[in-house]
């Protein structure tokens, strides 16, 4: 049975540890080896502590836990674009937990979260265009793809991106909630 909640301080090299183990498994194919086999887990300390240190009035983390431990993180950067709302700025599961509906179920704990905080509003992500995993995900969801474009993919290299969005957290939520 998974638990959601909050992230806190103390959760960060378990945040850590998740985000460089999904994103090296998760993003095979679509980034550089040399990158994905690097060391990963320093940078994602930094990025976690980072991410960990912000206020709730700028930013959400969350986490989806089982009885081993943190199987799924998701993080939000409120009022991120003027036009495009909050961004959703990550999101992972780990490996062994893949297909069987954390990403999803961690979403909308996460949304429902924020709708019991703030006012609701608009939320984007920005995914891999090849990342068909995930964008299976986001349509299952509901998210309606409103660019597409280049971006940087985190070794630096040029890759196709689709940004995905949704008109409100509301639209998060599975319909019978």
């Amino acid at each position: 049975m998974l638990t959601f909640r909050e992230l806190r301080p103390d959760d960060l090299v378990a945040a850590a540890k998740l985000h460089a183990l999904s994103g090296s498994s998760g993003y095979r194919g679509m980034v550089s080896d040399e990158y994905l086999d690097g060391p990963r887990l320093p940078q994602s300390l930094k990025s976690w502590s980072r991410r960990l240190s912000r206020s709730s009035s700028e930013a959400l983390g969350m986490g989806a836990f089982d009885s081993e431990g943190c199987v799924g993180l998701v993080y939000f950067e409120f009022d991120h674009d003027a036009e495009l709302g909050t961004l959703l700025d990550t999101l992972h599961v780990h490996p062994d937990s893949r297909g069987q509906r954390v990403a999803q179920s961690l979403i909308a704990a996460a949304a429902k979260h924020i709708l019991n905080t703030r006012p609701d509003g608009p939320v984007h992500l920005r995914v891999f265009q090849v990342n068909a995993r995930a964008r299976r995900l986001y349509d299952l969801i509901g998210g309606e793809v409103v660019l597409q474009e280049k971006g940087r993919g985190p070794d630096g290299i040029l890759i196709d991106e689709c940004v995905y969005s949704w008109s409100s957290f509301r639209t998060l939520l599975p319909s019978e909630a």
